[in-house]
């Protein structure tokens, strides 16, 4: 394997961190957004600034130092 391609230390715990977390609720987010019906979206404001705020979270979340609970 490349050791571009290798996974990180402690990959299998990788779930724990806030980045990995809010990736994840970005994601499921971001299917039920678009499950949704186009007129009910439309009714929603600032679906765009939520978006945009999630991923300046995740950034932020990979800056601070997490504590390992494993």
């Amino acid at each position: 394997m490349p050791a571009s391609l290798r996974p990180i230390t402690g990959w299998r715990r990788a779930w724990r961190l806030w980045s990995v977390r809010l990736s994840a609720a970005s994601a499921a987010l971001m299917s039920v957004w678009t499950a949704l019906p186009v007129d009910l979206r439309g009714g929603l404001p600032y679906a765009n600034h939520v978006a945009a705020g999630l991923f300046v979270a995740v950034a932020l979340s990979r800056l601070i130092a997490q504590e390992d609970r494993a």
